[in-house]
């Protein structure tokens, strides 16, 4: 019997915590991430941005290509997936990073992130990004924070 009953409250406490975490998740509460391991190990983390984002730390949330980097090694280290600029020939982008045409600076990423705070650029947050598409929404994120 006791047996029974402590297997009702385990139940009953596992059905609450995951009742807890999809809410938390879906109210986009950043101290609660879920991961997901797959069975080769590799962690798969949200696809949505997931705050707070800082200059120096690694991104949580976003696609897996801007994914653990931070916003400077995307920069700094990604190649474009799709050309900057329609028609664009390739051998100017293709394997290529951001610094190879642009001096971007902390300063300089603030003040394009800051854009994404405007109601106006809205519709600029939908467009993916060359650097993977929810890149944008990161920035975003970086920026409300005041870019720190």
């Amino acid at each position: 019997m006791k047996e029974n009953r402590a297997g009702l409250v385990i139940g009953l406490f596992a059905a609450l915590l995951v009742a807890a975490s999809a809410a938390a998740q879906e109210a986009r509460d950043p101290a609660v991430i879920i991961l997901d391991v797959e069975e080769n190990g590799q962690v798969e983390g949200p696809e949505d941005p997931v705050g707070p984002v800082r200059w120096g730390e690694p991104l949580v949330g976003g696609v897996e290509e801007i994914r653990g980097k931070t916003i400077e090694q995307v920069f700094t280290e990604n190649t474009p997936l799709f050309p900057p600029l329609e028609g664009l020939p390739e051998e100017i982008w293709k394997e290529q990073t951001c610094t190879n045409c642009h001096e971007w600076t902390q300063e300089r990423i603030c003040e394009q992130a800051t854009n994404y705070l405007n109601p106006e650029f809205i519709d600029n947050l939908t467009k993916p990004h060359p650097l993977g598409g929810t890149f944008k929404g990161n920035l975003k994120l970086w920026a409300e924070e005041g870019c720190q």
